[in-house]
């Protein structure tokens, strides 16, 4: 099934997605602002396009958008952008993390470089 993006009329197969609440981040055009930011966001969606491809890249960061609008309307806070640096940094110390406990479930110790 084809449907039309209503940000820019751009046509995009939906798939197995009966969902039409996000369909403007699941045009490709209207995600592209994603790909050069230097923000978490845009480091985010890089990520998950080079694991997974653009698609479900621009499906994960609609829904991280949509749970960060959720919880600034719940919370009453505001968004603060901690940059694409920020967020390699925490994604490396999640990733070292995780790294640790699989070397430490096979009898290893990991020492940091």
């Amino acid at each position: 099934m084809i449907a039309r993006c209503t940000a820019c009329g751009h046509g995009y197969d939906l798939r197995a997605f009966g969902d039409r609440k996000l369909e403007e981040f699941r045009c490709e055009k209207c995600s592209a602002p994603l790909e050069p930011a230097d923000t978490a966001l845009g480091a985010f969606y890089r990520r998950i396009k080079a694991r997974a491809g653009a698609p479900k890249a621009i499906i994960a960061t609609a829904r991280k958008l949509a749970v960060i609008y959720y919880t600034m309307l719940k919370n009453g806070s505001s968004y603060v952008e901690v940059g694409q640096a920020a967020y390699e940094q925490r994604y490396r110390q999640r990733r070292f993390s995780a790294m640790q406990k699989q070397a430490l479930a096979m009898g290893y110790q990991l020492v940091p470089a």
